[in-house]
């Protein structure tokens, strides 16, 4: 599958890390046809459901914030986020995506730029 235009394909990775402060999350997003990198989402752990949620919720607003006519009108996103979040996405985006779990995936694509983002500075 190779996208054909912006945001038809969408790679989203997830990972958590400790740090000095606590354990942190990482929610970042990933435009496969124009290779647009998303305003990640980086945050302490969640503490509930409920926080994850509004960290999910934070990262697809982000994505489709300024989506144009000429965009797809559904996306397929390749994600390592636990088959459990795939219905709470399905809510939040009204069933317009497909959603493919996939961590392998997710993370050969965007692991390059995250390392570029994060190992170079």
């Amino acid at each position: 599958m190779k996208a054909t235009k912006p945001l038809e394909v969408i790679y989203i990775y997830v990972s958590a890390s400790k740090i000095q402060e606590g354990d942190m999350m990482l929610f970042f997003a990933l435009d496969e046809f124009s290779q647009f990198a998303f305003k990640p989402i980086i945050g302490k752990y969640p503490k509930d459901d409920q926080e994850l949620q509004e960290n999910i919720r934070k990262l697809f607003n982000t994505i489709f914030k300024n989506k144009k006519p000429h965009h797809a009108k559904s996306s397929t996103i390749i994600t390592n986020m636990p088959v459990e979040t795939h219905s709470f996405i399905n809510e939040i985006t009204n069933n317009k995506h497909l959603i493919i779990f996939d961590p392998e995936k997710s993370e050969k694509m965007t692991k390059p730029i995250l390392d570029e983002v994060f190992l170079d500075n």
